[in-house]
């Protein structure tokens, strides 16, 4: 697992500026599309691993502190937290190397096993000055 550079994310990982205002005014027709975890594509680099994405769009990542200075960080199970990117106010986005099968190719019930359970990204947010971190923020 490895966390990006913004240099390096590829075209089109971080939101337009039409995406972004759109949210802002409360105006985005699909905002579950955008926000949250998504795959972005195959690395080319690594056969087995694919790119993904977090945005979280939450007031919480601003509220009592200084957002330029802080350190919002993203927290997948059982890895190492990762700085993410501020994009505005509220918003924030990272680019990670994961496994490609950490997150099914699609977000439908036929991709879970027989008997089980579609497997969903789960992540947490920490943010300066709070002590329990946001859960699927978006």
């Amino acid at each position: 697992m490895v966390s990006l550079d913004s240099a390096a994310w590829p075209d089109a990982a971080s939101l337009s500026d039409a995406e972004v205002d759109a949210l802002h005014l409360a105006h985005h027709d699909k905002p579950r599309d955008v926000l949250g975890c998504h795959r972005l594509k195959r690395d080319s680099r690594e056969a087995d691993s694919d790119l993904f994405v977090f945005r979280v769009w939450h007031q919480s990542v601003e509220k009592e502190w200084e957002a330029e200075e802080g350190d919002v960080q993203l927290l997948l199970e059982g890895l190492e937290p990762l700085k993410m990117q501020r994009r505005c106010a509220w918003l924030y986005e990272a680019v990670v190397r994961l496994p490609a099968d950490w997150l099914p190719q699609a977000d439908d019930a036929a991709q879970a096993p027989v008997g089980g359970v579609l497997r969903l990204p789960r992540y947490q947010v920490r943010i300066p000055q709070q002590e329990r971190p946001l859960h699927d923020a978006f």
